[in-house]
């Protein structure tokens, strides 16, 4: 007995070690193809070696290791469901490997991150972005920092989960150099604000982009109501497929002469009446105006309308010179209802070297204001149910002025996740973040020192261990996740989700 006590645990001992298991394995193989009418035998051998190897692990328990078999085996079945109820990922429980989640329900409910420089509020953002890309979702990531690392990040994250041909780029970053250095190279993704959606929501992004006028409210009413009547016109035109919208075409149809051509029925005869009044009632509402002039106008009128064209010159030539490779190509790369219906993964680069902060927020105006125009399509009677039933759609905000400028009712767009970070409370001030920050679900403060506190709607602002006292208080040295997991598991033992 003594010789086969050490010959057992000989056995045990050689066969705790990983390599010494392989080689095992590997050689009972080559006996098997070589003899195979021992095969049953080489099996049952292998099946020892390899028991051996697992029991003979420190630690080991078999209530254990069931446990967590069935564990990792339900977490991959419900991560591979097209539909899962679950929602984010946002790291791992050390013990258990079981994966922590934020419910669908929560993550619709919207995010509001709120900390100071190297506080771990990107990490936390890429995080989430890359667990949204894994579970097949449809990401749009507006960057407002200008680190091109950001892009690269996220493609790895695109590719790693095998959607590398799902992935967009729209980027505004030019290197502070003239539209002409661009030619016939590839920098961006092109897009065409106007290719979908109704004449006010269109006339609302360009609304949304004027400059604040302080007194002179009176000439922005009135350039407002001129490019109302212009949007419906031309609105109507390209669903007719007679023009191709776009900035260039707004552009030049702001001139009073094409804007008498839309009114004269000879020149446009399809042109409906209601929209032909429309634009009528403008031209007649200038002075000196008389519609037997045609284009022999008074120089009073002529003055007059010029002034409130001089309204949009800033705005169109921008967007049609500085960024005509994205807004003037005639082959779009974009489609919104695409990006929206597919779950696309659009990255945005915003130009914040380059530019003020007011002008990269109306950037992020125009791209805010697409997707909302193609969620509008998806949210008619007749698909409403379908996408409630699909997997979110995420919108990340970074470094953003105003984020949520012309979009504070995301909140009742149904299966929409927004997920907006903030420098620090002052600059997520303004009526619409005011009115984001009033309906956010979730609301995670990053402090200093790497500490976080989470507030949900309805309830005051307290540390983790505070809202639960299992939890210890969380801390985020090292741009640790552990903020993002608002449930009753141990912080210390979770694991972040890394990119």
């Amino acid at each position: 007995m003594t010789i086969l006590n050490q010959a057992i645990e000989a056995a045990f001992a050689l066969m705790k070690s990983r390599q010494s298991t392989i080689a095992t394995l590997t050689g009972l193989a080559v006996i098997t193809l070589l003899f195979p009418q021992i095969a049953l035998w080489t099996a049952i051998l292998g099946a020892t070696a390899l028991s051996l190897h697992v029991v003979g692990k420190p630690g080991f328990s078999t209530s254990n290791g069931l446990i967590a078999f069935f564990s990792k085996l339900k977490s991959h079945s419900s991560a591979a469901a097209p539909n899962d109820p679950h929602g984010l990922v946002l790291g791992h429980d050390r013990v258990s490997s079981m994966p922590i989640r934020m419910g669908r329900q929560q993550a619709t409910e919207h995010i509001a991150i709120i900390g100071s420089t190297a506080d771990g509020k990107r990490e936390q953002m890429l995080g989430m972005a890359h667990e949204a890309i894994a579970a097949g979702g449809g990401v749009i990531y507006v960057d407002g920092t200008g680190d091109v690392s950001q892009y690269a990040k996220l493609y790895a994250s695109a590719v790693s989960a095998g959607r590398e041909d799902d992935f967009l780029v729209l980027n505004f970053m030019t290197g502070n150099r003239d539209l002409s250095w661009t030619e016939g190279k590839f920098i961006s993704n092109s897009l065409n604000p106007f290719g979908i959606g109704a004449s006010d929501a269109l006339t609302q992004m360009i609304v949304s982009l004027m400059d604040d006028v302080g007194d002179g409210g009176m000439w922005k009413g009135r350039a407002v109501a001129m490019i109302s009547g212009v949007m419906r016109a031309l609105t109507y035109l390209r669903d007719q497929n007679v023009v191709d919208l776009n900035v260039g075409t707004i552009r030049d149809y702001l001139n009073l002469k094409r804007i008498i051509d839309l009114t004269n029925l000879k020149k446009n005869p399809d042109l409906p009446a209601h929209i032909r009044k429309s634009l009528q009632s403008y031209l007649t509402s200038l002075p000196g105006y008389v519609e037997e002039k045609d284009y022999k106008q008074a120089q009073t009128t002529l003055d007059q309308h010029g002034y409130l064209e001089m309204q949009f010159t800033r705005i169109m030539g921008s967007l049609a010179d500085v960024y005509g490779h994205i807004f003037l190509d005639n082959e779009n790369d974009i489609d919104m209802r695409d990006v929206i219906k597919n779950k696309r993964i659009l990255i945005v680069l915003l130009p914040c070297l380059e530019k003020v902060s007011e002008d990269c927020g109306k950037l992020a105006s125009i791209v805010i204001s697409c997707a909302r125009n193609a969620i509008a399509l998806q949210v008619g009677p007749n698909q409403q149910k379908t996408l409630q039933q699909t997997t979110p759609f995420y919108l990340f905000l970074e470094g953003v002025s105003n984020p949520m400028k012309g979009f504070s009712n995301g909140a009742r767009i149904p299966n929409l996740a927004i997920i907006a970070a903030y420098s620090h409370e002052a600059a997520a001030r303004g009526r619409e973040s005011d009115t984001f920050l009033a309906q956010v679900g979730t609301r995670m403060t990053f402090h200093g020192s790497g500490v976080a506190s989470l507030q949900r709607h309805g309830s005051s602002s307290q540390p983790l261990s505070s809202l639960f006292p299992s939890i210890p208080k969380v801390d985020l040295s090292g741009h640790s996740l552990e903020i993002g997991l608002a449930f009753p598991a141990p912080a210390s033992s979770i694991t972040p989700a890394k990119i």
